[in-house]
């Protein structure tokens, strides 16, 4: 008779940590320790760490004590730096403080600008949130288009094109439509040549 030999097999859980609120978190920072946040808001990030992949975790704290966090696995540690950076500076119409990097606290105190602006035509380089990999696509699919064209995108970086349609309303709304289709929560960048973002559109509803 064969005899089947069982070999143990060792888990090991790296930089588990449990904050103070008892909460189990994949990343090396205390939530409980961070500047800026009210109890509340503290439980929340360690809640939300803790869903997030280990060792991605990135987050940004507005001077009124909001946040806004990323831990996309298909970014770069500068690309989710940019994008927590841009949306708590369009929230909060502020620079943020940088307060965590790829799972740990970075120990700044200072707000530092996140490079958002808002121009009124349509600039390849100023688009916020997205990913630097799909600027190309982005020219491919809206700047060289005909119009009329639209340009729709999500604070997470999704985006969706339409052109060469008979009105800048469909337009948008063919945008819109399609930037659906991978995410939540789209509005409108641009329509054409003229940027329609501003500093009172609401990105997060």
């Amino acid at each position: 008779m064969t005899q089947i030999r069982k070999i143990p097999v060792l888990v090991t859980v790296a930089m588990l940590l449990v904050s103070a609120g008892g909460v189990a978190s994949a990343q090396s920072f205390d939530a409980q320790a961070l500047p800026g946040l009210s109890p509340g808001s503290r439980d929340a990030v360690a809640k939300d760490a803790a869903d997030a992949p280990a060792g991605l975790y990135t987050l940004a704290i507005s001077p009124t004590g909001r946040w806004e966090a990323s831990a996309a696995k298909n970014r770069s540690t500068e690309e989710r730096i940019a994008n927590v950076l841009q949306r708590c500076e369009h929230r909060e119409q502020a620079p943020c403080i940088l307060a965590v990097v790829d799972g740990r606290a970075t120990g700044e105190t200072s707000p530092r600008a996140s490079g958002l602006t808002y121009p009124d035509a349509f600039e390849l380089a100023a688009v916020p949130f997205i990913r630097e990999g799909v600027r190309s696509a982005i020219d491919d699919k809206f700047m060289r288009r005909p119009d009329h064209r639209a340009l729709a995108i999500n604070r997470h970086g999704t985006w969706g094109s339409s052109y060469n349609r008979s009105s800048a309303d469909d337009a948008a709304k063919g945008a819109i439509e399609n930037c659906a289709k991978n995410g939540r929560d789209c509005f409108l960048y641009a329509i054409d040549d003229k940027v329609v973002f501003t500093r009172e559109t609401v990105i997060r509803p």
